[in-house]
């Protein structure tokens, strides 16, 4: 029976938030009204965007909760922080302020968007398509009920197919949850290491092609037989002759649809390399860069 979703994260982040924008209205400091007004800003980002994916999550609470959790530890880190920078800055002390202002910078770069780390939102993505995948009672009711006797076979492989790549993402999505205790640190690093995740994602990813091709295969012997050939017993040696066309046809656009697999799957691994080499070279540059500093101060 699914769980119920816990909204209790929801809750405590919509409080957060307004007593975010409530604090607002207090006249800071003089000296550190820029830098109180940013840090609020950007701490009513993260809160309104913690707020609006739990509330995604809450739709898939049943295999997200570990997410709704680490996401609200997470928020609340961050909220922590903004909240520190403040209190600094309206006891006019600056280097705390900045201090505590960087640190929820470090933290709040995954409410941004960034193509290059798990984000909340390539997380939640995850979930997303483990869940549409699935297919729901009224979706296999009406697979099987428009299908005719030459495609109730492919019906029931796109309906067992569909199972499994939500199954696959389902093992993506669960080794994309981090660990509680690295999260209350602002990590959100999941325990597997990157090469088995990206093993993972290859193989959902291919798994949800080859439920697409199901899918293919279903609705051409389908229609063929609903919309063309309804009397079964009316044959030629032209119509045989067309119809083994077809097939063969049909079968060229599954196996180029299989190659995309193996290169879909390249293309992510080159992209990974990319901009992994991206970020050690970013590194290296400030390492010589802060040596040369250190030589001529």
């Amino acid at each position: 029976m699914p769980r119920r979703p816990n909204l209790r994260p929801l809750a405590l982040l919509a409080f957060a938030t307004l007593a975010l924008l409530a604090r607002g209205d207090e006249t800071p400091p003089s000296r550190f009204v820029n830098e109180i007004q940013q840090i609020r800003n950007s701490a009513s980002y993260v809160a309104n965007c913690a707020g609006e994916y739990s509330a995604h999550y809450a739709r898939f609470a049943e295999v997200a909760q570990a997410e709704l959790d680490a996401l609200t530890i997470d928020a609340q880190t961050i909220s922590n922080l903004y909240d520190d920078a403040i209190a600094a800055y309206e006891h006019n002390d600056p280097v705390a302020g900045q201090k505590a202002w960087s640190a929820a910078e470090n933290l709040a770069w995954k409410y941004r968007w960034c193509d290059s780390a798990l984000t909340w939102e390539i997380r939640f993505e995850t979930r997303r398509r483990q869940m549409e995948l699935i297919p729901p009672t009224n979706l296999v009711v009406d697979i099987v009920g428009q299908s005719n006797p030459e495609s109730i076979d492919d019906a029931n492989a796109l309906i067992e197919l569909r199972r499994q790549a939500s199954e696959a993402w389902g093992l993506v999505a669960d080794a994309q949850v981090p660990d509680p205790a690295q999260v209350k640190l602002g990590q959100l690093t999941p325990a597997i290491n990157k090469d088995k995740l990206r093993e993972l994602t290859d193989a959902a990813n291919a798994a949800e092609i080859h439920a697409e091709m199901a899918g293919w295969r279903h609705e051409w012997h389908r229609n063929l037989y609903r919309d063309i050939l309804q009397n079964r017993q009316l044959t030629s040696p032209d119509l045989a002759a067309n119809l083994a066309t077809l097939r063969d046809i049909e079968q060229q656009r599954l196996t180029l649809r299989e190659e995309d697999i193996a290169r879909q799957a390249k293309a992510r691994h080159l992209e990974a390399q990319r901009k992994e080499l991206l970020g050690t070279i970013q590194h290296n540059y400030a390492a010589a860069q802060a040596r040369v500093t250190a030589k001529n101060p």
